[in-house]
């Protein structure tokens, strides 16, 4: 079901949805504003959290916690794919999978 997100071997929780559909999910007939959720922890600040859109950084925050949560809409166009990357105070980081949207 592709739910998986890499790290560089440090430990980091990572979630992310669209229209609550999981990281891996491939959506289909969506149109119009989509709700993006993505939430993250580690036991090391994160401190840049980028939302990538068809291979190109498209937004970020800079949460400088060890907990986080961002919430956002984004308007949908079809065959468009989205994942997240974290990255921690360290260095460290996070990815992903995407969510593919036809």
């Amino acid at each position: 079901e592709r739910r998986v997100f890499a790290t560089t071997n440090v430990r980091i929780i990572l979630k992310f949805s669209i229209l609550d559909f999981p990281m891996g999910s491939e959506i289909k007939n969506c149109k119009g504003k989509i709700p993006i959720k993505i939430s993250a922890a580690s036991e090391v600040p994160i401190t840049l959290v980028t939302l990538v859109k068809n291979g190109k950084d498209y937004k970020s925050i800079q949460p400088n916690k060890k907990v986080m949560k961002w919430e956002i809409e984004d308007e949908v166009i079809s065959n468009t794919y989205y994942y997240v990357r974290v990255q921690r105070k360290d260095g460290e980081m996070g990815w992903s999978s995407p969510i593919w949207i036809e």
